[in-house]
Formats: structure tokens, sequence, C-alpha cells
């Protein structure tokens, strides 16, 4: 335990098994049998968590690709066996909440939710665009997920021909004709 003030947190001092056996910290109950009895450690080096594969069969995988180990950060999908995790942080927890309470937050809506999560996600990396079609103007909703996403703190800019070129306010995004021009900002 170290404590900071009023503050305390648990330290972790020796590696967590992830597997399938029943002795493991992190216990996996894989239906298609692919996790391994002990099939990682989770170790934490300074500030980051580290998942290091135990030499298992199936190996563990972000995004598809088969790694040795992975330093976890918010928005991987970790596959382990036949079971994928998603790496959260608060900020990815809260977006999970936005994005239910705009989707619904039913049980019938869970896949919905999960795929606007993982679209959201990819898009935040940079791996793909975020697509929103539906009726009126967008642009407030494309700057509450902007929010959720990365952050209050991160710039959103809009880059819309037919919008003049402004700066944000609190009713309106900051406006640009093109992203040539945002990005020389």
């Amino acid at each position: 335990m170290v404590r900071s003030g009023d503050r305390s947190r648990r330290t972790i001092a020796r590696p967590i098994a992830v597997g399938s056996a029943p002795g493991c910290e992190i216990r996996l109950d894989d239906p298609l049998h692919q996790v391994s009895r002990l099939h990682a450690r989770l170790v934490r080096e300074g500030h980051k968590w580290i998942l290091r594969d135990g030499d298992s069969k199936n190996g563990l995988r972000v995004d598809g690709a088969r790694r040795s180990e992975i330093v976890l950060e918010p928005g991987l999908e970790i596959g382990i066996g036949g079971i994928t995790l998603i790496a959260e942080s608060p900020l990815s927890i809260a977006l999970r909440g936005f994005l239910a309470r705009l989707l619904g937050w039913g049980s019938d809506r869970a896949e919905s939710v999960d795929h606007a999560l993982r679209s959201v996600r990819m898009a935040a990396a940079r791996r793909a665009a975020l697509v929103l079609c539906g009726d009126g103007d967008l642009v407030s909703m494309a700057q509450s997920i902007h929010r959720h996403a990365r952050g209050a703190d991160r710039r959103f800019v809009l880059c819309d021909p037919r919008r003049p070129r402004r700066k944000a306010t609190v009713r309106s995004a900051e406006s640009y004709a093109t992203g040539m021009e945002a990005l020389s900002v």
C-alpha cells in the first residue's frame, strides 16, 4: 500500500497470473477452451501495466496481431485464447456510459454500444474514420463524442466549406474551410 496525503493505492509486488487455472488471480472462462492454464502474467513496471505471454499455445493478440508482450493502453483489444478483452481507462468508461445514454441502456442495445465504442476508439487511434449519419446538424454530436473520447482539453475543429471561418464559442466549434487550413494554425 502506498499512501500520499489522504490518498492510498495498492501496489503490486509480484506478477498477477492470468489463465484458466483455479489458482490464477485473473481467471478466464473460455468456452472455446483456448485459454491456457497459465496463459499470461500481468506486471506493473513504473507507471505501465504489461501483459506477458506465459508460453501459451494460442498466445496474446493485439487487434488481431500476435504479441509476446503488450503494454496496456486504453482502447487496446487484447485477445487471450478465444476471449477478447478491452483495456479501459476512466475516460473510456465514461465514453461507454455516454454512448449507452445515446443508443440505449438495455441488454438488447449492448452490441450497438460495443460497436459504437469500437468505432470511436478506432477513430481516436487514427486507424479509421468515424462517420456520423442522421438528420439535422451532427456537429454538436461529433463535438460531444470528441470530448468524451479525447478529453475536454483537446481541440475540436470543424472543416466545412459551407460554414464561415470562426473561432470556437460556447455554441459552435472552431471552423475552417479545409483540413489543411485547420492544420496550419
